[in-house]
């Protein structure tokens, strides 16, 4: 519905030349209000009520009446488009930005939404190029550039991403550092598939000058350090993501854990973890510093910890560990029960999704830095508490 707000502009110039008119009766002007007349507002009233299906027996009755109505055009084509009739949304933009006595302004937002029908037609040249001559268009530049570049984030054509991005200016600038970072993330992680780590590096540090607070940064240079066996910087670069948001760290508990092992450090290891353990209550930080306890003092230990520690912060996985010690202490009766047990409440594990966007709540088993479903940038987020990573 926000989509459609702009339709309420002839409401809003109804209402300034009203104002105008109280102030000066020399203009002879015929009014926004009288070039629409009733049935476009009926049209609009539909929309706010959320009934598409009559807003478009409106618009198109007043085709069949005036064909020159730019407005009734433009609403029409635009729930051609919500409604997935794509060919016909760009049947009647295309229509409308031919028109040789449409104003400049009338042409450049049936452009707009002409680039818009290209774009949910999976048409990425036409739109490209539609979105390309709107962004040398003052009052479209924004706009433009932003649908611009959303297409070469499809095209998965991140350098485009990255010189498109870097002119659009946002209310708040965090925004497009935030999408410039994740980009440059993106040819990080190709150069890391093709083991050339020091572009990935490189391309990281650029990604870390556009946005020092990026997490998937921090734990792409982690990876590189890895790979470069330099463990401990490895260990620096993951440690940030608790700074950076601590929700984020059940994605480097594992790598720092190996990096770790490999420098045969145990005693920094549960140090870290216990920490974590007490200060974020994070469950992946237990399930880890337990299994330590548990190599180093025993599952009886492990198990008394673990479950003082339940009882004040549940978690399926901190369950399913739990039954795991049971059944390493039991025969017979007690141990088919548990076994039993381990399947139910691994059955509810599987079930789970552990992270959720908090933009458009889609949710999932494993991170995606960009959502799949509203294609917004580090939305995705661990879920915590009982059903937590």
């Amino acid at each position: 519905m926000l989509d459609m707000l702009w339709l309420l502009l002839p409401v809003a110039a109804a209402s300034g030349w009203i104002a105008a008119k109280n102030t000066s009766s020399k203009s002879c002007q015929p009014t926004y209000d009288q070039k629409c007349g009733p049935e476009y507002y009926k049209g609009l009233n539909y929309l706010l009520n959320e009934q598409p299906d009559k807003a478009i027996d409106v618009f198109t009755r007043m085709l069949d009446e005036d064909s020159e109505t730019v407005e009734t055009h433009l609403a029409l084509g635009s729930l051609f488009r919500k409604r997935g009739e794509v060919d016909r949304a760009i049947r009647i933009h295309q229509a409308l930005s031919e028109r040789p006595s449409i104003e400049v302004n009338q042409r450049s937002e049936a452009l707009y939404e002409l680039g818009k029908d290209f774009l949910k037609a999976g048409l990425l040249d036409r739109a490209e190029n539609l979105f390309k001559e709107l962004s040398g268009v003052t009052n479209y530049k924004n706009l433009a550039l932003t649908k611009l570049t959303l297409v070469y984030e499809k095209e998965k054509d991140w350098n485009k991403a990255i010189e498109s991005c870097s002119q659009i200016k946002f209310e708040k600038e965090s925004r497009n550092r935030s999408n410039i970072a994740h980009y440059y993330c993106e040819l990080a992680e190709k150069a890391i598939e093709n083991k050339d780590v020091d572009s990935a590096w490189e391309l990281l540090i650029a990604a870390q000058l556009a946005d020092n607070c990026c997490i998937r940064v921090s734990v792409l240079l982690g990876d590189v350090e890895c790979f470069r066996n330099n463990f401990q910087q490895a260990i620096a670069q993951y440690k940030k993501v608790e700074v950076q948001n601590p929700q984020y760290l059940s994605e480097v508990i594992n790598p720092i854990k190996q990096c770790y092992e490999k420098l045969d450090d145990m005693v920094s290891l549960r140090n870290y973890l216990e920490e974590l353990v007490n200060k974020h209550h994070n469950t992946r930080a237990l399930l880890a510093f337990a299994d330590i306890v548990c190599q180093q003092e025993g599952s009886e230990k492990a198990a008394n910890f673990m479950i003082e520690y339940l009882r004040e912060h549940p978690s399926l996985r901190g369950i399913d560990f739990m039954i795991d010690l049971g059944l390493k202490r039991l025969d017979g009766f007690a141990f088919e029960n548990f076994k039993t047990l381990k399947e139910l409440v691994g059955q509810l594990i599987q079930k789970k999704s552990f992270y959720q966007c908090n933009h458009c709540g889609f949710s999932s088993k494993s991170i995606y830095w960009q959502c799949p479903q509203c294609r917004s940038w580090s939305t995705l987020k661990p879920i915590q508490g009982l059903n937590g990573v």
